[in-house]
Parts: C-alpha cells; sequence; structure tokens
C-alpha cells in the first residue's frame, strides 16, 4: 500500500500514475486522484520493485513497492517516500545527493562574492578548487556506500 499526501495545490484534482519499468517501457501499475492533498495507490504484488509517480509524462519520485506501507509526501522543493527499509534508504541517498549537488551549484555565486570582495583570483581558484574537490569526494563516497550497500536488491 502507498498512502501520500501533497502539500502542491497544482495537483489538487490531477491523476498521479504509479509505472513501473517492464518489458523496455514504462507500465501504468494504478493510478488515483489527488483530493484534499491526499492520494493512496493500493493493490498486491508479488515481489519488490522500483516504480516512479508520474503526473502525466513528469516523474514526481522513485519509489521502491516493497512489503509495508509507503508514506509519499510531495512538496514544491522536496519529494520523500518512506516507511519502509529501502524507501527509507533511498529518500535519504537522494536527499544527501541533492545537498551535495546544491553546494556544489552554489560556488559559482561564492566566486562572484569573493571577486566583488577584493580577493586575488589565485586565491579564489585556490579555494574553490579545493571545495569543489571536497565536494566531488563526498559525492562519490555517497554514491559508492549506495551501490554497495544495495548491490543485491532493487535500488
Amino acid at each position: 500500500m502507498v498512502k501520500g499526501s501533497s502539500y502542491v495545490d497544482d495537483l489538487e484534482g490531477k491523476v498521479l500514475t504509479l509505472k513501473v519499468y517492464a518489458d523496455g517501457e514504462m507500465r501504468s501499475i494504478d493510478s488515483t486522484r489527488v483530493v484534499h492533498g491526499r492520494f493512496n495507490f493500493g493493490g498486491g504484488m508479488d515481489s519488490t520493485m522500483l516504480a516512479n509517480v508520474f503526473l502525466g509524462n513528469l516523474s514526481l519520485i522513485p519509489i521502491v513497492l516493497e512489503e509495508g506501507e509507503v508514506k509519499l509526501s510531495i512538496g514544491e522543493t522536496q519529494q520523500t517516500a518512506t516507511g519502509t527499509p529501502l524507501n527509507d534508504s533511498l529518500s535519504g541517498f537522494i536527499q544527501r545527493k541533492t545537498q551535495l549537488d546544491a553546494r556544489m551549484a552554489e560556488l559559482p555565486h561564492i566566486e562572484s562574492q569573493m571577486i566583488m570582495d577584493g580577493t586575488d583570483y589565485d586565491e579564489i581558484m585556490y579555494e574553490l578548487g579545493k571545495q569543489s574537490r571536497q565536494i566531488a569526494d563526498e559525492n562519490d563516497k555517497l554514491i559508492t556506500r549506495f551501490i554497495r550497500d544495495n548491490y543485491n536488491n532493487v535500488l
């Protein structure tokens, strides 16, 4: 069972579709309408599988269909799927990866600020290079750990 809520006004009354990748294409396995910010996907399953929640042709969030109740939260800036071990793991990974990507995207702003502060160009390049390498190293470790921890499951 997948239960969800949305805090995005634009989703009210819209149909969300749960799709899985099978035989080379995305196939719908269930759909639901968002009513008062709430929605449910139901039905039985015979194995754990990776799925995606779609709004039309737009994938909103990947989820793992596994034993237990998956709780989806779809907001304007963050989407989470929690409540089961694999979904907790996937959501934690996505959240950490998003944080690292945001830190990397902030570097040009830091560069501009340092230039406006009159910092020497070589010093700027040294500092930003150091920060960029640190973020890239954290990213590599995060991805490697996620793959290592999940090599034997659908993630």
